[in-house]
């Protein structure tokens, strides 16, 4: 695939994680996933079924269903596309979810194979405190 694939492959991963588009967010992901969230103590790889669980724990937390993610880059070089994005979600608890993420991710096939996530994981606990664990470490 093409980076300019991979680069719309990744828009629709993002419009499928907000519409809670189960359907599409499972083609998108490979069956041998494997995702890193980068912090100590919760960065053991996680497969597909996890974060198709992750995803919806979040839409559960959600508050007035309003959530935005918005790419700011993206950057390819062979099978790898490194991502900017921004998130903001309304929380049931009354928390407003404001990150910034980078991530590369690994295709094949058409696919995400592979993916490292970077964020403030201090301030997902913070926002998502009282609701769900979205990122636990995987058992």
């Amino acid at each position: 695939m093409s980076i300019e694939e991979n680069k719309d492959t990744i828009r629709r991963m993002f419009k499928a994680q907000l519409a809670n588009d189960m359907v599409t967010y499972r083609q998108i992901l490979a069956d041998d996933l494997k995702w890193e969230i980068m912090q100590v103590g919760i960065d053991q790889p996680r497969g597909k079924e996890e974060m198709i669980a992750m995803l919806q724990l979040v839409h559960k937390s959600l508050g007035g269903g309003k959530w935005d993610k918005q790419v700011v880059s993206m950057v390819g070089e062979g099978d790898r596309l490194a991502v900017e994005a921004t998130a903001t979600m309304e929380l049931r608890n009354g928390s407003l979810y404001d990150q910034r993420y980078h991530y590369v991710y690994v295709f094949r096939n058409g696919q995400v194979v592979a993916v490292k996530e970077y964020c403030d994981t201090l301030n997902a606990a913070n926002a998502f405190k009282g609701l769900p664990p979205v990122a636990e470490a995987p058992k």
